[in-house]
This record gives structure tokens, C-alpha cells and sequence, in this order.
């Protein structure tokens, strides 16, 4: 825990995922918050930023400001309150539009 503690303080990009192809990130991130190396929205702020920058570096995703693309998802409830939880998806938004919304 000290050590993931150490790298985030330090800057370094820390991934939230799973090392094993038949679980999900989810009790990667249960672990983490488990044993406290992170607070939720530390941990909330990894798993959204930390695939946003390694997998489309060159996109400008992921934020609320100007220039950025006006992708994202609508979900149920807040993500804080079930970190660990699939949430249902309400709506989606490419482009700005909607594309999928719940009936």
C-alpha cells in the first residue's frame, strides 16, 4: 500500500485493471479500497483518467472543457456511493447527441 501511495504522490500514472482475464478491474478496485491505499474519488479518478491518457493519448477526452469531444455516459446513481458496483447505464452521448437513452 505504501509503495502505490509513493507512485501516485510521485506522479506516476497508476492503472486500475485486473491481472487475471477472468475477473474485472471492479475487485482490483475493491481491493485497493480495502486496504486504503486510496480514497474513492482518488481511486474513481484513476480508473477514469489513467485508460484515457495510455490507451488514446492523442484524443481529447475525458475532461469537461472546451475542444474536448462530448462523449460520455449517463449513469443510475453516483459512482462514489457503490465504487465497486456495476452501475446501469441511463443514457449515452457521442458527439453530443444522444445516441442510447433507457426507456
Amino acid at each position: 500500500m505504501e509503495n502505490l501511495r509513493r507512485l501516485h504522490d510521485a506522479g506516476v500514472s497508476i492503472a486500475i485493471g485486473s491481472d487475471n482475464y477472468q475477473a474485472t478491474a471492479a475487485l482490483e478496485a475493491q481491493n485497493l479500497l480495502d486496504i486504503g491505499a486510496f480514497t474513492g474519488p482518488e481511486l474513481l479518478r484513476l480508473w477514469i483518467d489513467t485508460p484515457r491518457v495510455s490507451i488514446f493519448p492523442d484524443r481529447m477526452i475525458g475532461r469537461l472543457d472546451p475542444g474536448y469531444e462530448a462523449n460520455f455516459v449517463v449513469l443510475s446513481a453516483d459512482p462514489l456511493a457503490a465504487m465497486t458496483q456495476p452501475l446501469p447505464v441511463t443514457a449515452v452521448h457521442k458527439a453530443g447527441e444522444a445516441i442510447w437513452t433507457a426507456r
